[in-house]
């Protein structure tokens, strides 16, 4: 029988998602899609993305299952379910400690990229934690803790520039010394700094923006066209 990648059991498996279904929220226009990148292609997927070797239903259901429902509480139709606001002039969503929390948001990221480095699948082999795969559990398990590991960036694009599609990429040395995943779905453009370190000085503002145990502030911003970085450019063209 083969074994749980969280508890390490033998267990049957089920089909479990690398990021929940429920954040393709315009699949019955646009469908699944993820980017193989080895292909440069765009794939289809008729229920999200699933990975049927990696969890039992007991851990994805019932442990990870609860970061799942707060990302969905904050992240889905925060339209509707938050007043915008502005923070430092700009249009954001502003979150304080009374209106998360902030364990299980952060472990729903952590989730997700260790999901995305222990999956075989081929649109998720960008994603190679290394060592870091088994810290990551062990921060998902409370065997360990580092506040400066997996820091979380969040943005909401205008426009819905990103409805209906998903897709994670990593970058090495982007911002100086961090390594850095960053995934898109439904309306969002998450950056995971796997190991942070202080950010260039261009880029120090950036670090205002972390998932804090006392504040979530997730700007609003047109992103592909602000940040001119070669991955978003890159992934722009696959929104066709």
């Amino acid at each position: 029988m083969p074994q749980c990648k969280y508890c390490q059991q033998e267990k049957k498996l089920i089909k479990a998602h690398i990021l929940p279904r429920n954040f393709y929220t315009n699949y019955k226009e646009k469908g699944f899609w993820g980017i193989e990148y080895k292909k440069i292609d765009k794939i289809h997927f008729q229920s999200g993305v699933i990975d049927k070797n990696i969890l039992c239903k007991e851990c994805d259901n019932h442990i990870l299952g609860k970061y799942d429902n707060e990302a969905y509480r904050i992240l889905l139709n925060i339209e509707e379910t938050k007043i915008k606001t502005k923070w430092k002039g700009l249009d954001a969503y502003v979150f304080d400690p009374t209106e998360f929390n902030y364990e299980y948001i952060r472990k729903f990221f952590i989730a997700f990229l260790w999901k995305a480095s222990i999956s075989k699948l081929p649109c998720m082999d960008v994603v190679d934690l290394g060592p870091y795969e088994k810290i990551a559990l062990d921060i998902l398990q409370n065997k360990y803790e580092n506040e400066n590991l997996f820091k979380i960036i969040i943005f909401k694009t205008l426009n819905d520039e990103l409805k209906g599609a998903h897709t994670t990429r990593g970058y090495k040395n982007i911002l100086g010394q961090s390594r850095i995943y960053s995934t898109f779905f439904d309306s969002y453009h998450v950056s995971i700094i796997v190991k942070y370190k202080k950010f260039p000085k261009e880029f120090a503002s950036l670090e205002e923006l972390f998932i804090r145990k006392d504040q979530i502030v997730i700007l609003e911003s047109n992103i592909i066209n602000k940040f001119k970085m070669d991955n978003l450019l890159e992934f722009k063209k696959f929104l066709v």
